[in-house]
Order: C-alpha cells, then sequence, then structure tokens
C-alpha cells in the first residue's frame, strides 16, 4: 500500500520512499556497515550537535494524535535531509516495546490507524512534496494518491466484510485532518527543512 516495503536500497538499510513510507533492504549482507534514513529512536546514539540541529520542537504537530506515530522516522529522515550519517549496527538486539500497551484493543487500533494516516501525510507533505522538484513533485502526489485510496480501499473492504466500518471512518477523518491542516496557518509558519 505505499507505507513499508522490501527492495534493494543499495547502501541503505532502509530508505524512505515517495508515499512517505519506507522500504527495507531485502539483501542485508552482515558483514556490511550500512546507513539509514530511518530508525528506532529509542536505540540511537547522537551528538549533541547533531540533536540540537533537529530543532525537534518544529515537529510538534506529531503530539496532535494520541499516538505520535512516525516521530522516530521524522527524526532519523531530518537528520538525513540536514546531511547526517545515519549508521547502523546490525550486531545489536533491540526490542521495540509498544506504547500503551494498557489500551482498549480496538480503541488502540484505531488510534494507531488515525496517527498513521494524518502523521503520515503530513510527514509525506513536509519532508517529500515539499522538497520535490518538477516532475519529481507530480510522481510523489501519485505515490501519495495510490497510498490513500488504497489504505481507504482496504480498510473499507475489511469494515464490510466484519460489519464494522470504524476503521474505515478513522482513516477518512485523518487524511481530511492532515489537508486540513497542511493547509492552516500553523503549519505554514513551520521552517521548511
Amino acid at each position: 500500500m505505499g507505507i513499508s516495503t522490501e527492495g534493494r536500497t543499495g547502501q541503505y538499510l532502509i530508505t524512505i520512499i515517495r508515499t512517505g513510507g519506507f522500504c527495507r533492504n531485502k539483501e542485508v549482507d552482515h558483514h556490511k556497515q550500512y546507513y539509514s534514513q530511518s530508525g528506532h529512536g529509542t536505540c540511537c546514539f547522537a551528538s549533541r550537535k547533531a540533536l540540537d540541529d533537529l530543532h525537534y520542537e518544529e515537529e510538534l504537530w506529531l503530539e496532535h494524535t494520541p499516538y505520535a506515530l512516525s516521530e522516530d522516522q521524522v527524526m532519523f529522515y531530518k537528520l538525513f535531509c540536514k546531511g547526517y550519517k545515519i549508521a547502523v549496527n546490525l550486531s545489536v538486539p533491540f526490542c521495540h516495546l509498544d506504547a500503551q500497551s494498557g489500551q482498549p484493543k480496538e480503541d488502540k487500533k484505531l488510534k494507531i490507524a488515525y496517527a498513521s494516516a494524518r502523521n503520515g501525510y503530513i510527514f509525506w507533505h513536509r519532508f517529500i512534496y515539499l522538497r520535490a522538484k518538477g516532475l519529481e513533485r507530480l510522481r510523489c502526489v501519485l505515490a501519495m494518491k495510490r497510498r490513500e485510496f488504497f489504505v481507504k480501499m482496504f480498510a473499507l473492504l475489511t469494515g464490510l466484510a466484519k460489519k464494522d466500518l470504524h476503521k474505515f471512518k478513522t482513516y477518512m477523518a485523518a487524511y481530511k485532518d492532515a489537508r486540513s491542516f497542511v493547509s492552516s496557518v500553523e503549519y505554514k509558519s513551520i521552517p521548511k527543512v
């Protein structure tokens, strides 16, 4: 659907793609040093200068949802866009614990769906669309349209089969809210990457 995929990403373990999603390298050689455009924020070492240059205070839009989903991707990709190299250590085992584990399962799924769609769209607009030029910008728009279409279509078909359209309605609201936000004065006041 354009959120995550696997492919050949060369020197990168993870690359950010036109949809605002990411692609994981499927041909990993554990004896080679890989770099990345995204990663797990809870498991990183960085210089103070790099984190100060990040100006993460510009990304408070992530806090507008019950989950700050995409915060790791925003952090790492913004560092990448600013020219920092993100090295990956493949020999360190890592277990990513789930946030809000005490939430009721269905409520949690809807919060994740909302945050994924809303924050994913804003990430795409801020880091992919606005940085693209010419024909590449059109390709980015088409990629996001495809992502949004398939996310909504899958949610609709699954919802019809289960006789529960809550997730579909959540995605509809999230994309609408995201478009509204990227048109807002608040968003337009955030410095471009």
